[in-house]
């Protein structure tokens, strides 16, 4: 792992609507080495992001900071990857990996195949715990139109790798956010483990 000292958006949420920079302006945005323009940045002497630059695997997050611990490294269950240049881009929380038979993957992007079906008007996706496989994909879906489990996965060959596809299919009325607009994973995949 290599150390670089970096600054990193406080809160983009909070500096919506202060003129400053949108909230999607700022999660378009990788963190970066220098300070964004933006008003409220806090400076880390220095953050580790495991694996190698350039690559597109992703990693936990770790901070080096003496804010809010008590002089270490703080694990900040964030998912990043960094490339060449040192940019680190978001990609997920730790907490929402899924292991199936040993392959560890975000849903993110299985949410981001599936949106791509003209019948998906939104989607999230968990992992279903399964004796034999640790998890399965499970997705909850908000329909336009009639779809079927197979239809999704037919879609979403081509697109995502075959152990990503979804294997459990729930079409629900609405997707279970929390309070704060994030998926409640924890409720969602107990959602979908009620289907089967």
């Amino acid at each position: 792992m290599k150390k670089y000292s970096c600054w990193l958006v406080a809160s983009a949420v909070s500096l919506a609507g202060s003129g400053m920079a949108s909230a999607a302006d700022l999660a378009a945005r990788p963190y970066t080495k220098a300070p964004p323009p933006v008003a409220a940045v806090y400076n880390w002497t220095g953050f580790y992001v495991g694996g190698h630059l350039g690559g597109s695997t992703t990693n936990e997050l770790w901070v080096n900071t003496a804010q809010h611990v008590g002089g270490g490294w703080l694990r900040t269950g964030d998912l990043a990857r960094q490339d060449t240049d040192g940019y680190i881009y978001p990609t997920g929380r730790l907490k929402d990996t899924i292991n199936r038979g040993g392959e560890k993957f975000g849903p993110i992007e299985v949410e981001d195949a599936i949106r791509t079906h003209p019948a998906v008007s939104d989607v999230a996706v968990a992992g279903i715990t399964d004796a034999e496989m640790g998890q399965r994909v499970g997705a909850a879906v908000v329909a336009r139109s009639p779809l079927t489990l197979e239809d999704l996965r037919s879609h979403c060959r081509d697109l995502i790798a075959y152990f990503k596809l979804p294997e459990r299919l729930k079409i629900v009325d609405h997707i279970p956010y929390s309070d704060t607009g994030k998926v409640n994973r924890r409720r969602l995949a107990a959602l979908i483990a009620d289907e089967a």
